[in-house]
């Protein structure tokens, strides 16, 4: 029985990915930072990896009829939320980020902006909004920080 739900759990994470890949390659802004050296595939992989890292979130219903059909945007901004908490705590425990997971950030910032101008934004949304505008903020001063203190000690 285990490996039928691992089975089942890895359907649902390739599910998650490619639908994520339909809804943010609809958004030519997210799609243009994706040409080059991280593909959009290889993104919505890690973002879906990331969202499933504790099991499936009770936030996230996939409706096996729907596959082919891109998520919602509310449920792409819940994904780029969930996925920035998590790379903020893992950076800031000195585990730097990939690529693919730094370019999360730059992504998850884009569709904040894209959702906010296009959709009348509920209390949650836009309180997830805010959250992901925090995160981005904190994450570029602690970098900041970083390589200010890096800098200093190279000077001595």
């Amino acid at each position: 029985m285990t490996f039928v739900t691992a089975v089942s759990h890895q359907w649902l994470k390739a599910q998650l990915a490619y639908r994520l890949q339909l809804s943010l390659a609809a958004c030519e802004n997210i799609h243009d930072l994706c040409c080059g050296g991280t593909s959009l595939a290889s993104v919505t992989n890690i973002m879906s990896a990331i969202i499933f890292i504790e099991g499936q979130p009770q936030w996230l219903v996939l409706d096996k009829t729907m596959n082919e059909q891109k998520l919602p945007d509310n449920i792409v901004l819940h994904c780029f939320f969930e996925c920035c908490r998590v790379l903020f705590i893992r950076e800031l425990s000195h585990q730097s980020l990939s690529q693919a997971e730094q370019l999360i950030f730059t992504l998850a910032e884009v569709w904040r902006r894209k959702y906010i101008k296009t959709q009348e934004v509920d209390s949650v949304s836009e309180s997830i909004c805010s959250m992901i505008e925090r995160l981005s903020k904190q994450l570029m001063m602690h970098r900041l920080q970083l390589r200010t203190n890096t800098r200093n000690m190279g000077g001595l």
